[in-house]
């Protein structure tokens, strides 16, 4: 079957402004026959230039890259020039897309995004894990709006809608990946249940487009199973996380069916799905000749500054994840779209 004839290819918000549109739109004619490729940044090492990494390796740019809020909430460490980067990036022609790594502090006093355990299988950084929850009942289904969680919700939102703000005076279309991973209830926004994390979706997406007026937002979601899926009214883009076994180079095809039903089809036309993060970057003529044609790729960044190095955790530099003829294929293909 071809998911490819009969997609949606416009905004779940009514409200989407011309550029947001204009960008979905590019991404559909280009859906089934071409995937857009994309790194993400190295956000916690702003010395670190991963799309120059990229380029030295296969002469091309990619067309999309990944930038993350992550530590626009906290004072220190690197990554407060996102918003900076992302400008500079989209006048140079490519494509914008955001994620959120939310770090809220638990009833334990634990600044972090992911959870804390304390089993005796539990890694240290586990153990300094944030036991926040969701403050919504879903039995109720009512929020307790008197928390100083759901107080620490609205002072997170605030301060990213803002810099969100700052791109759509822009005129800057993002592609918004919040609250990703959910299934794995290793980030707290997934912890608290499917109920909880839907409540939260809707909270965000009505907060952001009805109270900041934030147009320029496509919202990619990738909750990884269907009982997270907060309904095609509030999803633009399904997309997959896939960390497969290095040099591993298949399609994907499967993950890539799953995506496809994880949202309200076959009731309603599908929704593009995108390979939203990955280690080993699917090859374009296996994706072309299995029919898992992702709307783009995502490859994660590197752990070291260290400029081509092979070793486990840097996703792009080294041969560890993607041999070097593999990436410079990627980029060379027919079927990849570069900046």
């Amino acid at each position: 079957m071809s998911y490819f004839t009969n997609f949606v290819n416009t905004p779940s918000n009514p409200n989407a402004n011309r550029a947001a549109k204009k960008l979905m739109s590019k991404i559909g004619k280009s859906y089934g026959s071409k995937i857009i490729s994309g790194q993400m940044d190295l956000t916690w090492n702003d010395s670190v230039d991963m799309a120059n990494r990229i380029y030295k390796d296969t002469g091309k740019f990619p067309k999309l890259m990944g930038f993350d809020f992550m530590n626009y909430t906290r004072n220190d460490g690197d990554g407060h020039f996102q918003t900076e980067e992302a400008i500079a990036w989209h006048r140079a022609g490519g494509y914008v897309q955001f994620c959120w790594h939310w770090y809220v502090t638990g009833p334990n006093g634990n600044n972090a995004f992911y959870t804390y355990s304390n089993n005796e299988y539990s890694s240290e950084s586990a153990k300094r894990g944030t036991d926040f929850k969701i403050p919504y009942d879903e039995i109720s289904g009512q929020w307790d709006t008197f928390s100083d969680e759901y107080k620490q919700l609205f002072k997170g939102l605030d301060i990213v809608a803002k810099e969100l703000k700052k791109l759509q005076d822009l005129n800057i279309p993002v592609l918004w990946r919040p609250l990703h991973e959910a299934s794995g209830k290793w980030f707290w926004w997934g912890n608290s249940g499917p109920a909880a994390f839907i409540a939260l979706w809707h909270l965000m997406y009505h907060y952001f487009t009805d109270i900041y007026g934030l147009n320029n937002l496509l919202w990619v979601w990738n909750g990884q199973a269907k009982e997270f899926y907060p309904g095609d009214d509030f999803v633009d883009f399904i997309g997959q996380d896939i960390y497969d076994l290095p040099r591993n180079y298949s399609s994907q095809y499967e993950k890539f069916v799953e995506a496809v039903n994880f949202g309200d089809f076959p009731q309603t036309a599908p929704k593009m799905v995108a390979l939203t993060e990955n280690g080993t970057i699917p090859s374009p003529e296996l994706c072309k000749n299995d029919g898992a044609m992702w709307a783009w790729f995502m490859t994660w960044n590197d752990v070291t500054n260290e400029d081509h190095v092979t070793r486990e955790g840097n996703f792009w530099t080294g041969e560890f994840y993607n041999e070097n003829n593999h990436k410079k294929a990627v980029y060379s293909s027919p079927y990849v779209i570069t900046r």
